[in-house]
Formats: C-alpha cells, structure tokens, sequence
C-alpha cells in the first residue's frame, strides 16, 4: 500500500495539483511525459523503491530539464539515500527554476541535517513567506531554534505550528522539550500529557515524561511511565536507564542496578549506565572495587567527560585509600573542566587525607570562590586547618559548615574537637552533643566515644 497522504503532499509542495491513488506505479500506463514520470518517481520514492524512482527522475530530466519538480522529488530521493551533496544541488537547482518551489523547506531540512542551523533557518523564514501557515515548516523552523539554545522563538514556532495542526502529536513533544531545557516543567508535562493523548503507543513520549516527573521529585509518576513505556517496548534500553536513575533516587538500589545492567545488556555503549551503575554500587555497599570497574568502562567509551574522572578519583580515595590514583583522577577532571568544583573539593580530601594540607587548603578555597554554599566543603576546609594546628580557622569553618547543615554531624564533631585544643569545653560539650543527636545510627561507636568525652568533660574545672 502506497503512502497516499506524504505522496499528495509532496506533489502540492512542487506545485501539482495531481494526487495519486494506491498502487499507481503497477497500474498506470507507462509514462510519456516528463511529468508523468516525476509522478510515478513520487509513487515509487513513497513505496522506499529509490532504485526506480531515481531511474524515473533521471528520465525525466531527460525530457524536460526544467520542470522544478524533478529536481525538487530527485532531491528527495538523494537525501533518503543519505547522498546529500547531490541533495543540495538538485534543491538548488529546483529553487533556481521555480523560487517558490517546496525546495525551499527541503533546503532547510538538509541544512539542518548537517548542524548548519543559521543556513536553515533562512529557508524556513523563506518557506513561511510564501506559505506562513505551514505546520511541518514552522516545527522544523522551531527545532533549528532549539538546536541554538535559543528555546523562547522555538516555542514561539511550536506554537504557531500547533495552532496550524493541532492533531501532530510530535510538535507537542518538541514544546515540551524545549520547555523542559527552561525549566518550564509544568507546561512540559501538559505538553507531553496531550502527545500521549494523541499518541498512546509512544513509548518514548512516556519516559520524557517520566523524565520530566523525575525532574519534579515525584518519583513514582515516574515510575510508572517508566514502566508503561517498557510495557510498550521491552527492549528499549534508555527506559531502563532512567527507571534505575529513579530507583536510586527512591533508594531502590537493589532494583537500579538490576535496571542499569539491563540497559547495558541492551546497549553496550551506554557509558552512563555505566557511570550510574557504578555510583548505585559505592552507595547501595560500598562496593568500590565494581564500582572502579564501571567507571573505568564508562571512560572507555567516553574519555571526556569530567564527572567520570571525578568519581573514579572518589571511589579510589574514599574506598580505596589509593590517594595517588584518586588525585590523578581528580587532575584530569580539571583539566578537562577547570571549574569543577567536585573535582577540586575531591583533590583537597584525597590532599588533606593524604597529610598534604596546604595543597589541600589551596583547592577547598578554589571550590568555595565557585560554589560558595556548600556546607562539606566550608567541613573540609576546616580538617585542613586543624590538621596545620590553625584552630581558629578551623572553628570559623565548622561554624559556617553548621550554619549551612545544622545538622551535619562530622562537623559538629570536628568543631568539639577543635574546642578541646582552644580549651573551650563547654563549647566542646555542645559540640559533642550535636554530634550525638545528630549522627545516624551506623556511627555507634563514634557517639559513644562522643559520650564519653562528654563526661570527662564535664568533670573539668
């Protein structure tokens, strides 16, 4: 069966008033006219027969070398086949015979095709001059805007294409996407909502929208568009990916990395299941050793991401205790983004635990100038301090740590220590008394010995 509608639509575009039926290209006589075989080509590219449709248009080019059609149809034909030099010319040549011709449009489809977003968006403004109404222009228009970041005029071409077309559930979700890189999640959800609507089988409008629910904190929606979306397609890895990101964020650790395996399983070259799975690793048991494997994978397939040199250098200084390996992790983080704060806040642990305390004094106030309201760093920067005997120092930070996280156990404690060295003992009791009511139950030996320096302290004069 032939795709009637795109057949008609292709032929209005070249400025035909023609509209073929299914099965023209075995039913119809053969062709006499130049015309006559660019409508049969049209039939054939529809039916994904470019062999035969190539064959008509070169035909007819034959025939009559200008008649704008063929070039516009054979254009086509080039860029199904991916051959998109000759794309290029044969639109060109069609704009060149007929500059209203629905070359314009294609033009703009194949620039866009090859990440040259500024050369199309002057066919699409030049196609919508001549027709402002149409929905798949203003759509394609709006993607090359979201291609440039520039998300407001997109929305503003969405919206004119859905007021055209109303029905196209893809124009809602390429909205919703733009919205969703504003921050507009509500109007995000609204859009995705009214795609599923129209479109109910679309698995992937589903895990955008689970996606869009994640963002938002309400895990279980996503969850369950997860879930429906693999009830759809089984097979589809990116939806196993993002329900494990969900389970994590819900402390399913068990279930995300069952779902991070599965999405690897399904597609090898995912690095950031990889990465995901390794993190679900470190939190859910503390299982360094799986979790390196995973990171040193996801750099494999991805050597430029700083994050994952980040990680790996967490994982080998915390779980490890390999400070050498973790700070040549955390260097080449920063040299591939020098402004990452993890990074420097991971290299001055790896330091300070490593006795190196003035190096790590340098990249904890490197990491607070970037990222200035983070309590662990202020904690950090104050075990730096007290590992060079600067206590007061060391007390300005915890203080400032405690301002930001009241209650942030480590450094309630780190702080009565520190008071204990400035024999401040009451500020000491204090302290250790934070601590205590302020530590999870897996530090029990800590706050007993916490406890118990409470008492002794007391004791003192």
């Amino acid at each position: 069966m032939l795709k009637t509608k795109a057949l008609c639509s292709i032929l209005v575009a070249a400025g035909l008033a023609l509209c073929l039926g299914p099965g023209f290209a075995q039913t119809q006589q053969a062709p006499q006219t130049a015309q006559e075989y660019t409508n049969r080509a049209v039939a054939f590219y529809d039916a994904g027969d470019y062999e035969k449709a190539m064959g008509d248009l070169d035909r007819a080019a034959g025939l009559d070398p200008s008649l704008a059609a063929i070039y516009l149809a054979r254009g086509n034909v080039y860029a199904a086949m991916n051959q998109l030099p000759q794309a290029l010319a044969d639109y060109n040549r069609a704009i060149e015979l007929d500059p209203k011709s629905g070359a314009v449009a294609r033009r703009g489809d194949l620039y866009y095709r090859q990440g040259k977003m500024d050369a199309a968006l002057i066919d699409y403004t030049r196609a919508l001059a001549i027709d402002p109404k149409s929905p798949r222009v203003l759509r394609n228009r709006g993607n090359a805007y979201y291609a440039k970041a520039d998300y407001m005029r997109a929305i503003a071409d969405y919206d004119a294409s859905i007021t055209a077309d109303p029905k196209d559930p893809t124009t809602y979700t390429a909205r919703a996407t733009a919205r969703y890189a504003r921050g507009e999640y509500q109007g995000c959800l609204a859009d995705y909502d009214r795609a599923i609507q129209l479109q109910p089988d679309s698995a992937w409008t589903l895990v955008s929208r689970g996606n869009t629910h994640y963002a938002l904190g309400s895990y279980g929606e996503a969850l369950a568009d997860y879930d429906r979306a693999l009830a759809l397609n089984p097979g589809l890895a990116y939806a196993y990916h993002c329900r494990g990101n969900a389970r994590m964020a819900t402390q399913n650790l068990t279930g995300a990395i069952a779902d991070f395996t599965e999405a690897i399983s399904r597609d090898p070259s995912n690095y950031q299941a990889y990465h995901h799975r390794g993190l679900a690793y470190v939190e859910s048991a503390q299982d360094f050793d799986r979790a390196i494997a995973d990171y040193d994978k996801a750099i494999e397939l991805y050597p430029s991401a700083p994050d994952l040199y980040a990680d790996r250098g967490i994982a080998r200084s915390e779980g490890k205790q390999d400070y050498a390996g973790a700070i040549k992790d955390f260097d080449k983080a920063l040299l591939l983004n020098p402004s990452h704060a993890e990074a420097l806040y991971g290299r001055g642990s790896a330091y300070s635990a490593d006795g190196h305390n003035e190096q790590a004094l340098a990249d904890f106030n490197r990491a607070l100038a970037l990222k200035a309201n983070d309590a662990r760093y202020y904690n950090a920067r104050g075990a730096a301090h007290q590992g060079l005997k600067q206590y007061p120092a060391a007390l300005v930070d915890y203080d400032r740590a405690l301002q930001l996280k009241p209650s942030f156990a480590e450094a309630y404690y780190n702080k009565a220590l520190v008071c204990e060295e400035l024999k401040r003992f009451p500020e000491a009791i204090e302290a250790y008394q934070g601590f205590v009511d302020n530590a999870p139950g897996s530090y029990a030996a800590v706050i007993q010995q916490a406890r118990d320096r409470i008492a002794e302290l007391k004791k003192q004069p």
